[in-house]
């Protein structure tokens, strides 16, 4: 008999949770250690206590985990799900996860060279003034390289995904999309995004197998069916957050009174950074 269990109180792992007693025979197939905070890049992904045992089903360890739909479709609030529950995630990293994977490509190195003490990949873009990576669109060649892959196609609304990528870091997002796209106007650039959209998930269904793949609407679905899908009890899924923030009266006032030229000085790590530390999280509903 194998239990599933989540995070849970060091008391509660030793005298048994939900009416279980952790007797050897039940710990055994399953791995449990210390949850401590993972290397998120600046996400805010730490349990509330550092004392607490995370158990988790040996397969859900060695797997690899991959998200394969679009940026701003709650890459942040999956990517803080899994390392909740143990399992160490990695979030765009600067841009630097996809770009290091494609230059792994290049080089004929592994394509995970440089990553390799994670279990699941998020946000794998990359934007410069020259430049577009989109790590998500490799799942081929994922494939094909890494041993048990899954993948979650993370989807919502496609007008409410679209406005938020063109609000994305003050519409600079949209602004370095036209110049690399070739774009004129953002009216055609927003019709790209909705083909490329179509074209993409289409695709992904495609050519992932069925059993790799979890279609996972950010807005709609329950986070029982990521629980599910990733090899975690369905008590797992109170770490599930939709991850949605408002920007301070302080950040709103700079935003409007800074120039345009200073804003354009700042790199694009250093605006990130500025956001996050100008924006507040509202409390989470109750339950």
């Amino acid at each position: 008999m194998s239990l599933g269990l989540s995070v849970f109180d060091r008391r509660w792992a030793i005298k048994g949770a939900a009416g279980y007693r952790l007797t050897p025979h039940l710990v055994d197939p399953w791995i449990c250690h210390s949850v401590r905070s993972h290397d998120t890049q600046g996400m805010d992904a730490r349990p509330s206590r550092l004392d607490r045992f995370c158990i988790v089903d040996r397969r859900a360890v060695a797997k690899k985990f991959f998200q394969v739909g679009f940026n701003k479709c709650g890459t942040t609030s999956i990517a803080k799900f899994f390392n909740r529950n143990g399992l160490p995630a990695v979030h765009w990293d600067g841009g630097r996860l996809a770009l290091r994977m494609s230059r792994n490509l290049d080089n004929g190195v592994p394509i995970l060279s440089g990553y390799e003490k994670y279990t699941a990949f998020f946000d794998m873009e990359a934007i410069t003034d020259t430049e577009f990576v989109e790590g998500s669109k490799l799942y081929e060649e994922l494939l094909d390289e890494v041993d048990d892959p899954m993948f979650i196609l993370n989807t919502r609304n496609q007008n409410r995904w679209i406005s938020s990528r063109l609000d994305h870091l003050e519409v600079e997002y949209a602004n370095r999309q036209l110049q690399i796209l070739g774009f004129d106007e953002l009216s055609d650039l927003v019709t790209h995004w909705r083909h490329e959209w179509v074209a993409h998930h289409a695709a992904v269904v495609e050519s992932v197998p069925s059993e790799r793949l979890l279609v996972f609407d950010i807005e709609n679905d329950p986070p029982e069916a990521l629980c599910q899908f990733v090899g975690l009890p369905p008590q797992a899924a109170q770490h599930f957050k939709i991850e949605k923030f408002t920007v301070l009266p302080l950040g709103r006032l700079l935003s409007r009174h800074t120039p345009t030229l200073l804003k354009n000085l700042l790199i694009t790590e250093t605006k990130v950074k500025l956001q996050r530390v100008l924006r507040k999280r509202p409390p989470s509903p109750p339950g």
